[in-house]
Protein backbone atom coordinates (compact mmCIF):
# COMPACT_ATOMS: atom_id res chain seq x y z
CA UNK A 1 0.00 0.00 0.00
CA UNK A 2 3.25 2.48 0.93
CA UNK A 3 4.26 1.90 -2.48
CA UNK A 4 0.99 2.53 -4.11
CA UNK A 5 1.09 5.55 -2.17
CA UNK A 6 4.47 6.91 -3.59
CA UNK A 7 3.86 5.94 -6.92
CA UNK A 8 0.68 8.21 -6.77
CA UNK A 9 2.47 10.74 -5.36
CA UNK A 10 5.27 10.30 -8.24
CA UNK A 11 2.40 10.71 -10.69
CA UNK A 12 1.20 13.68 -9.12
CA UNK A 13 4.76 15.57 -9.10
CA UNK A 14 5.15 14.16 -12.82
CA UNK A 15 1.71 16.40 -13.57
CA UNK A 16 2.39 19.48 -12.04
CA UNK A 17 5.81 19.59 -13.15
CA UNK A 18 4.29 18.84 -16.72
CA UNK A 19 1.24 21.67 -15.79
CA UNK A 20 3.99 23.71 -15.17
CA UNK A 21 6.31 23.36 -18.34
CA UNK A 22 2.67 23.58 -19.99
CA UNK A 23 2.11 26.93 -18.55
CA UNK A 24 5.42 28.10 -19.76
CA UNK A 25 5.19 27.22 -23.26
CA UNK A 26 1.66 28.42 -23.10
CA UNK A 27 2.91 32.20 -21.73
CA UNK A 28 6.27 31.48 -24.86
CA UNK A 29 3.68 30.99 -27.05
CA UNK A 30 1.20 33.94 -26.27
CA UNK A 31 4.43 36.98 -25.45
CA UNK A 32 5.27 35.25 -29.74
CA UNK A 33 1.96 36.15 -30.79
CA UNK A 34 1.90 39.17 -29.62
CA UNK A 35 5.40 40.35 -30.44
CA UNK A 36 4.06 39.68 -33.89
CA UNK A 37 0.75 41.00 -33.74
CA UNK A 38 3.02 44.23 -32.51
CA UNK A 39 5.64 43.78 -36.28
CA UNK A 40 2.69 42.74 -38.44
CA UNK A 41 0.71 46.20 -37.42
CA UNK A 42 3.95 48.12 -37.84
CA UNK A 43 4.17 47.27 -40.66
CA UNK A 44 0.62 47.64 -41.83
CA UNK A 45 1.58 51.16 -40.80
CA UNK A 46 4.09 51.67 -42.87
CA UNK A 47 2.32 50.17 -46.21
CA UNK A 48 -0.41 52.33 -45.42
CA UNK A 49 2.22 55.57 -45.37
CA UNK A 50 3.62 54.48 -48.26
CA UNK A 51 0.56 54.17 -49.87
CA UNK A 52 -0.49 57.56 -49.22
CA UNK A 53 2.80 58.98 -50.26
CA UNK A 54 2.03 57.38 -53.76
CA UNK A 55 -1.02 58.94 -54.27
CA UNK A 56 -0.21 62.30 -53.59
CA UNK A 57 3.18 61.87 -55.41
CA UNK A 58 0.63 60.58 -58.27
CA UNK A 59 -1.82 63.44 -57.99
CA UNK A 60 0.96 66.35 -58.00
CA UNK A 61 2.83 64.91 -60.79
CA UNK A 62 -0.65 64.58 -62.72
CA UNK A 63 -1.03 68.09 -62.00
CA UNK A 64 2.28 69.10 -62.93
CA UNK A 65 2.13 67.76 -65.98
CA UNK A 66 -1.56 69.50 -66.63
CA UNK A 67 0.05 72.64 -66.05
CA UNK A 68 2.86 72.41 -68.37
CA UNK A 69 0.52 71.00 -71.16
CA UNK A 70 -1.80 73.91 -70.53
CA UNK A 71 1.51 76.37 -70.47
CA UNK A 72 2.66 74.57 -73.91
CA UNK A 73 -0.77 75.10 -74.95
CA UNK A 74 -1.11 79.02 -73.96
CA UNK A 75 2.41 79.91 -75.49
CA UNK A 76 1.81 78.12 -79.01
CA UNK A 77 -1.78 80.10 -79.13
CA UNK A 78 -0.13 83.33 -78.11
CA UNK A 79 2.17 83.32 -80.82
CA UNK A 80 -0.18 82.07 -83.29
CA UNK A 81 1.47 78.62 -83.56
CA UNK A 82 -1.77 76.90 -84.64
CA UNK A 83 -2.23 72.88 -84.73
CA UNK A 84 -2.06 71.53 -87.87
CA UNK A 85 -5.15 71.01 -89.64
CA UNK A 86 -5.45 67.81 -91.19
Amino acid sequence: MIRFDQIDQQRQEDRQAMMQQYQQVDQRYSDLLAAMNQRFAQHETRLMRLENWMRTTFVTLSLVAVGVAVQLFYTLMRFGLKPPTP
